[in-house]
């Protein structure tokens, strides 16, 4: 796993008190919370793949090859034929991918590594999460990559 803890050098100094030390446990039910967000997050990815898979089998005819035959259709028909043809490819190109992060997001809600940046270690933001659950960086790094 990528996941980096954050630790504190004063903490590694400076000995705990023992009420300290049984203030960081963390209570079952955060990770009863966690599991129970895991579970609301794995459903939106598949429902999602189930939308892109339906999309792709109802255009896989607008991806066929174009008939070049002049005789059958006139020139603009064809361009046409052949315009809609890339579109449906590209369509399909980005399907594909976007079933690739769902698939690696699943995978990830799986091993329990799910909802962290892959970059700095730290949460994901639920509000980043609710509009993209297959992301794997939060904000600041996903600007300082765009960026």
């Amino acid at each position: 796993s990528l996941r980096k803890k954050p630790t504190s050098r004063a903490s590694a100094i400076i000995p705990q008190k023992p009420s300290t030390i049984s203030s960081n446990i963390k209570p079952a039910c955060n990770s009863a919370k966690k599991m129970s967000n895991h579970d609301h997050y794995r459903q939106l990815l598949e429902e999602k793949r189930v939308s892109l898979l339906a999309a792709a089998q109802a255009s896989g005819e607008s991806g066929q090859t174009v008939d070049l035959d002049q005789t059958r259709q006139g020139r603009l028909s064809r361009m046409d034929a052949l315009q809609s043809q890339a579109m449906a490819q590209e369509a399909e190109r980005r399907a594909r991918a976007e079933l690739i992060r769902i698939d690696a997001a699943l995978a990830r809600i799986k091993e329990d590594d799910f909802g962290y940046c892959h970059d700095c270690g730290e949460d994901i933001p639920a509000a980043r999460l609710e509009v993209d659950p297959a992301t794997i960086r939060c904000v600041n790094c996903a600007e300082r990559r765009e960026g």
